[in-house]
């Protein structure tokens, strides 16, 4: 008996105005968590 996977969903490639183009499509996605807190870098 043999299992097949599901048949994958094909992926297209993204282009991004830059880094900033990148975080701000991260961030309609809510993939993106921004952290407010002062930090020490240290």
């Amino acid at each position: 008996m043999s299992v097949s996977a599901p048949p994958e969903t094909p992926r297209t490639a993204t282009q991004f105005d830059g880094l900033r183009g990148w975080i701000e499509a991260l961030r309609k996605e809510g993939e993106l968590h921004q952290i407010d807190a002062e930090v020490d870098w240290d």
